[in-house]
């Protein structure tokens, strides 16, 4: 029996909104009702995500698998648990006898992925999640979604989010929509930026369509591409002139970790130029020399590309 969403609002906060919703036992709620975002639950074991035939069509085939949420699960241990919920592609079913609580921290209008729909954001999201992915750039994935969760669960005891979490939950964001253009672009045909041969555009609806939604949501879909999401970037540091200034060691951080060195990716010579592979992303640049520490730069990585890093 499917029930109408009757949600307690916790946090409205641009680009966030936050909301309490109890699903009743033995009851579904259309997931478009809430939309694409991030689910906090104490325990999954009971939620089911049940593909809409509504949405996804005919594309299912014969079947409309059910989808449970604790596969795959990406959990701080013990707790708590944060899950993705796709939107209008799935219904959220409760078939126990108790009723769930769940908060769900979803993306405000204007849109949040700029010129990529919500729906294809959403099906890409769960393919890096339920796909064939190399496991370093899935929990770069899930990084991103716990970012995002982390700024809910303190709202239950009266706790806003502080100014750092909102920051790396709207970096994770960012991140997120960078890796789907990514991975729209690439299956457009579109894979290398320079100044030179800048990106076209590409119709994402019709990539969509052409992989197909029902593929992209359960990860069966069949990409011919590097699975790893990895692309090589290269530096060179320059000095406030424009001429290149040589032996400074490049450090990124993905933007979410942006100042907390645990997420640090070191380049493996001295400039300039030098290079190293990234997983797609936000990324924040800086070199050191000595003593010296540069400014920093924030880039996107959505391919093989070339970046000016300005040195002292």
């Amino acid at each position: 029996m499917f029930r109408p969403l009757d949600p307690e609002s916790l946090w409205d906060y641009d680009p966030f909104v936050i909301r309490k919703v109890v699903l009743d036992s033995k009851t579904s709620l259309a997931g478009a009702e809430l939309g694409e975002g991030v689910i906090y639950l104490r325990s999954p074991r009971n939620l089911v995500q049940q593909i809409s035939p509504i949405d996804i069509g005919t594309q299912a085939g014969r079947e409309f698998p059910s989808l449970h949420l604790d596969i795959p699960n990406f959990t701080i241990a013990p707790q708590p648990r944060f899950l993705w919920n796709p939107g209008s592609v799935v219904d959220l079913v409760n078939p126990s006898k108790t009723p769930i609580n769940l908060l769900h921290i979803g993306f405000k209008e204007p849109r949040a992925h700029w010129d990529v729909s919500r729906r294809e954001f959403s099906l890409v999201i769960s393919n890096f999640l339920n796909g064939d992915w190399d496991q370093e750039f899935k929990a770069a994935v899930q990084d991103d979604l716990q970012s995002i969760g982390h700024i809910g669960p303190g709202l239950l005891s009266g706790l806003h989010p502080s100014p750092e979490q909102v920051r790396r939950a709207d970096d994770a964001r960012h991140d997120l929509n960078t890796k789907v253009r990514w991975f729209l672009k690439t299956e457009g045909g579109h894979h290398r930026r320079s100044k030179d041969h800048p990106m076209r555009a590409v119709d994402y609806l019709a990539v969509v369509n052409k992989l197909g939604p029902f593929e992209l949501l359960t990860g069966k879909v069949t990409i011919p591409k590097p699975q790893n999401g990895e692309v090589t970037v290269t530096v060179h540091t320059k000095n406030p002139s424009g001429k290149d200034s040589s032996n400074w060691r490049v450090l990124a951080d993905p933007m979410a970790y942006k100042g907390d060195g645990t997420h640090t990716r070191a380049f493996g010579r001295l400039s300039t130029p030098t290079d190293r592979n990234l997983k797609v992303g936000d990324y924040w640049f800086w070199a050191e020399k000595g003593a010296v520490v540069s400014g920093g730069l924030k880039f996107s990585i959505e391919g093989d590309d070339t970046l000016d890093l300005v040195v002292g």
